[in-house]
């Protein structure tokens, strides 16, 4: 209980320039964010630029009876999680409800989803030939393949990012 309100109550955002440290308090499943190893265990592919929108929504929805708090990134497979000035993804962090929803004792009209949406919101600047070129004052998202991730303790979704001109 300590955990999910110490979680609940911080306003920090997981996405941090390469080489800051996650905060001390975020357990470590929290903590590797990685790519799947082979494109069959993707969730699903996001479009950007050439036209299409710098902005996506994906949804997850979760499996389990229990609260699972979560996190999401979008993450470089060469770096690591990006920085907030070439991505910003909301929500960063949160919890979903047990399978099914649950009842909010403090609104009834406002159950608990087991189900979130989460925006993502690639800053225009970023958006060059490609995503290897250098991204916001410069950044280097260099060299490899990028990727939304959300994770439970218990799963991952993954969205592969393709930005245009790349296949």
């Amino acid at each position: 209980a300590a955990f999910a309100a110490a979680l609940a109550s911080s306003g920090a955002t997981l996405a941090c320039n390469e080489g800051d440290a996650l905060p001390a308090a975020e357990p470590t499943w929290a903590t590797e964010l990685w790519p799947p190893e082979a494109d069959d265990a993707l969730t699903g592919t996001i479009a950007l630029g050439g036209g299409a929108p710098t902005r996506a929504q994906v949804k997850v929805s979760n499996m389990y009876r229990t609260w699972e708090p979560f996190v999401a990134a979008v993450v470089c497979s060469t770096r690591g999680v990006l920085s907030v000035d070439l991505v910003s993804i909301s929500p960063a962090r949160g919890h979903l409800a047990p399978r099914g929803g649950a009842n909010n004792v403090c609104d009834p009209a406002k159950p608990y989803s087991d189900t979130q949406v989460f925006e993502v919101d690639w800053r225009s600047s970023a958006l060059g030939q490609d995503h290897n070129g250098p991204g916001a004052e410069g950044e280097d998202v260099g060299g490899g393949e990028v990727y939304l991730i959300v994770k439970t303790e218990e799963m991952q979704w993954s969205w592969k990012v393709v930005v245009s001109g790349e296949d």
